[in-house]
């Protein structure tokens, strides 16, 4: 059964599948209901016309709101409002009843974690726009204190299926949103699946949930089929968002979830297989005509006619954009003080279109906190990335092949978009794989196996689908 009492001993690192596979408890459940009740308030948009809701917003809209909401915050959205403070809540609630508080001992992820929060409030003291800067502040404390607070009371399998199924509710009520607003017309030729999202946000929830359904398919157990479904729903999303960035970063975070904690030498065939197909593509691209060409080019566009060439208009952006931040490059215009409504409008007014990010999570982050902070963000990311690999190798549990694909998912998707670092949006899944290592490296269950408490133990076998 889908529903069980939840299991009250203390969180297993190991890879067995009646423990990563273990009937979902109610309180897991109910979590995940509250983080989809943020995400809707959030990020999904019911008031917008379905079809219409992406081009309106590169078009302009909404910049009277977001000037109306830089003079009085209480003019936000009540459904904004409640997510907060369903945020704050959920930290409150997790707080009270965690299992841990703070780790037995300090390593690399959470000291460079408190250090890169550290550097972003730093940036108050030189923020262009202090007010904007504290607002931002006091957001990313309540998140933070969220993700904290949810890694202190969960063992990461549990955090694993939080997220899987907070966003996959969220992709489907958006698709839902579709079907009953009449939208959905898949044989157009400029037609993208919408719903409440933005195209490639709702690409962007379900490439997650699909990378986390993909690791506990493979890990099999009574559940198998159930994640399966998940994960064909997801695909099926990214495919008729158009997204490339989101299909081609899901790819590369399912190549992740298989691929860690493998030996080199077992990854060079598979990587020798990907250059030879590679090659030969370019091959056939060079050499197979206008026409070959062309129907080559309309599959990796995804059927889209915009501008490929240009990154959809991104190259400009970026290029306006570090001619915008010149003298902040090294520390930032201060955290959120870069997109007030008049940069806005003077880089739509140049760019005609309005963009309200940087369409990268490296330049944005640039904008925001520096070169300094992009720093430390990258090393932060890589040690994570490190650490999961160190555990899957340790124990072979398949949650820290999960948080080894989304921090992947998180460096492929940052090339072209913003959505992993940003606050209101995939920032704090982000911030929960990244804390959950952080815990769990630092956790006794992780202690028995560091070479300071002895020898680790014999590796679990990994499913079959690992090995």
């Amino acid at each position: 059964m889908l529903l069980s009492k939840p299991d009250q001993s203390a969180p297993s690192l190991g890879n067995d599948t009646a423990a990563t596979q273990a009937s979902l408890g109610l309180t897991e459940l109910l979590i995940a209901a509250v983080m989809l009740a943020i995400i809707l308030g959030m990020r999904h948009d019911f008031r917008s016309t379905s079809a219409n809701e992406g081009k309106s917003v590169e078009e302009g809209a909404g910049i009277e709101g977001e000037a109306e909401f830089e003079q009085d915050v209480s003019v936000a959205y009540p459904e904004r409002k409640l997510a907060f403070v369903l945020t704050a809540a959920l930290g409150l609630y997790c707080v009270s009843t965690a299992r841990r508080w703070f780790p037995p001992r300090i390593d690399p992820v959470m000291l460079l974690t408190v250090g890169l929060l550290l550097w972003v409030g730093a940036t108050m003291l030189w923020s262009k726009d202090r007010g904007e800067t504290g607002r931002e502040l006091i957001r990313v404390g309540v998140y933070t204190f969220a993700v904290f607070a949810l890694a202190m009371r969960f063992s990461p399998i549990s955090i694993c299926r939080i997220i899987v199924l907070s966003l996959s509710g969220s992709f489907a009520i958006a698709c839902v949103w579709e079907l009953a607003g009449g939208s959905f017309h898949p044989t157009g030729s400029d037609y993208r699946l919408t719903g409440s999202l933005h195209p490639n946000s709702l690409s962007r929830h379900a490439l997650i949930a699909g990378i986390g359904a993909t690791a506990f398919w493979a890990a099999g157990g009574e559940h198998r089929k159930k994640w399966l479904i998940i994960l064909v729903a997801a695909v099926v999303v990214i495919l008729l968002t158009k997204s490339r960035t989101s299909l081609a970063t899901f790819l590369c975070g399912v190549g992740m979830v298989f691929f860690a904690g493998r030996p080199v030498r077992r990854l060079v065939l598979p990587a020798a297989l990907a250059c030879t197909v590679l090659a030969a593509g370019c091959l056939a691209f060079a050499v197979g005509g206008r026409a070959i060409n062309k129907r080559a080019a309309n599959i990796t566009s995804l059927g889209r006619e915009d501008q490929s060439s240009a990154l959809t208009g991104r190259l400009p952006l970026w290029s306006l954009l570090m001619k915008e931040s010149a003298g902040r490059h090294l520390q930032g215009a201060g955290f959120g003080a870069f997109w007030n409504v008049r940069q806005t409008e003077r880089v739509g007014d140049k760019l005609l279109w309005y963009p309200r990010h940087a369409h990268s999570a490296y330049v944005e982050t640039v904008l925001n906190i520096g070169v300094i902070g992009l720093a430390i963000t990258l090393v932060l990311a890589l040690t994570t990335l490190s650490k999961s690999f160190w555990l899957v190798n340790a124990t072979g549990a398949v949650e820290y092949r999960i948080f080894a694909g989304i921090v992947t998912a998180g460096l492929i998707n940052g090339l072209a978009e913003a959505a992993f670092v940003m606050p209101r949006d995939l920032a704090i899944f982000t911030g929960l794989a990244v804390v959950s290592v952080g815990y769990a490296s630092t956790s006794p269950a992780y202690a028995a196996v560091t070479p300071r408490a002895g020898p680790p133990p014999q590796r679990r076998p990994a499913p079959a689908a690992y090995a």
